[in-house]
């Protein structure tokens, strides 16, 4: 049986309902799960980036 035939005997809600699920648009099509916030301590981390904090500027 040919993948196009398994695809097209599984209803496009049904697919869309679970990518919805299980990915958000804002990550990229990431899997939901890491925070924002901790994608982005990652980023700048690597490129060591002087980060703005509530009491004092201190580069991570």
């Amino acid at each position: 049986m040919s993948y196009q035939k398994i695809l097209d005997a599984i209803p496009k809600a049904e697919i869309l309902k679970y990518l919805k699920k299980n990915t958000s648009l804002n990550t990229g099509g990431r899997e939901v799960g890491a925070s924002t916030a901790s994608r982005k301590a990652m980023i700048r981390k690597m490129h060591e980036i002087p980060v703005k904090n509530s009491k004092n500027e201190k580069s991570i």
